[in-house]
């Protein structure tokens, strides 16, 4: 009996590389995206900060063109910020939607392996049923 030998082998096994690559790819644009969501908090946060400072600043001369000049480049690197977490959001849906692809595709593959497999044992058992009968037939046709 000839054990099962899988032909697709070798397009299961980059598939589940591929798979682990989008995993991974998932997991870094994740860490990505929250270090963009902490860096956008901590801006937000600065410049509330700054606003407060310069509302008690309103009496003094000088200091409020400075703070407000440090606002606004607050509010630019804020503005970045953003931008930053935006992209980062995109390229986290783009590894989401590729992984679920790749999960997709390599169980069609995996169903498609066992399909094979119970076939083969079928025409295995098949085989070896058709061997039984010859052998009886022969033993019925010496006997008689």
């Amino acid at each position: 009996m000839a054990p099962f030998r899988y032909r697709l082998h070798t397009l299961l096994n980059y598939r589940q590389a591929r798979l682990a690559q989008w995993q991974q790819a998932y997991a870094q644009a994740s860490q990505h995206l929250l270090q963009c969501q902490q860096q956008v908090a901590q801006l937000q946060q600065e410049q509330q900060q700054c606003e407060q400072a310069l509302n008690n600043l309103t009496g003094k001369s000088g200091l409020p063109l400075a703070a407000t000049l440090f606002i606004r480049e607050l509010l630019q690197r804020l503005g970045d910020s953003e931008q930053a977490l935006q992209q980062a959001q995109r390229e986290q849906q783009h590894c989401h939607e590729a992984c679920t692809a790749a999960q997709i595709a390599l169980k069609q593959l995996e169903k498609h392996r066992e399909r094979q497999r119970l076939l083969h044992r079928y025409e295995q058992q098949r085989h070896e049923y058709q061997q039984m009968d010859e052998a009886e037939a022969r033993r019925q046709g010496s006997l008689a």
